[in-house]
């Protein structure tokens, strides 16, 4: 701005530059680098869904030709059965793959009042049929826990895959407690075993998807039972965390907010 001698402005002196292309060009950029995260993604999670597959496929290729290869009546039926086992595996995670899908998109989900204490009372059931009286299995629940929005399969696929996490990692004789209350206008869940614990450089790791904590793969599961529970438990407003020591066990606590 010029001014003249009573400090007055008489004229202006300016460029205009058009950063269109600019900007353009960064939005590419972004779109480019963005579609690159998506491709390796999506990459990794081929490749880590093809593992899964792989193993059980390998196992009925086997029995298949031991099969064949064998007149003992005895020794085909005990690989058919194999056979059958390696295929439930495999419609297991076929199951949890389109679970994933499922929670990703955010479709499905059917919200309702629904009873906390009712749904893991009936879980509880569930799993002492599934497991037997090994590990000791025992419940605190606080009376008169609040009504809770929220969709009754989804929440109780969530728990479920909690305590299977428990039991796989905790011995007959240990222990798995389950305790409902309410604290800070939530309802808080705590999963207890008094397992094998999770080390502390690897705890960030245990719900990504497809993660275990052996390279080989040879602990049970898929690696999708917590990441399905997270995601489950987010989609209701709620939180998860852990804490574990190596030799001592782990608790996982639920956090859902009262609505």
């Amino acid at each position: 701005v010029y001014t003249n001698d009573d400090g007055e402005p008489i004229r202006m002196l300016g460029t205009h530059v058009d950063i269109t292309d600019r900007k353009q060009i960064q939005n590419r950029e972004f779109e480019y680098a963005l579609e690159k995260e998506r491709l390796r993604l999506l990459t990794d999670f081929i490749q880590d869904a093809a593992h899964e597959f792989r193993t059980p496929l390998s196992t009925i290729n086997s029995n298949v030709y031991l099969i064949k290869a064998t007149d003992d009546k005895d020794h085909r039926l005990r690989k058919a059965d194999q056979i059958d086992l390696q295929v439930l595996r495999i419609q297991r995670l076929v199951d949890m793959l389109l679970m994933m899908v499922h929670l990703e998109s955010g479709h499905g989900l059917r919200f309702a009042k629904i009873d906390l204490a009712s749904i893991i009372m009936a879980l509880l059931n569930n799993m002492r049929i599934q497991y037997g009286d090994t590990p000791l299995l025992i419940v605190n629940i606080e009376k008169n826990l609040p009504m809770f929005i929220g969709d009754v399969a989804y929440l109780t696929e969530a728990f479920k895959q909690i305590l299977i996490n428990a039991y796989q990692f905790t011995s007959d004789d240990g222990e798995i407690s389950i305790s409902a209350y309410i604290r800070d206008n939530e309802v808080w869940i705590d999963f207890h075993d008094t397992g094998i614990g999770i080390p502390q450089d690897v705890l960030s790791h245990i719900f990504d998807t497809f993660w275990r904590q052996d390279i080989a793969h040879s602990t049970p599961g898929f690696g999708l039972g917590l990441p399905i529970a997270k995601k489950i438990i987010e989609y209701h407003h709620g939180t998860i965390q852990v804490d574990s020591k190596v030799g001592e066990g782990s608790c996982f606590t639920v956090k859902l907010p009262l609505i």
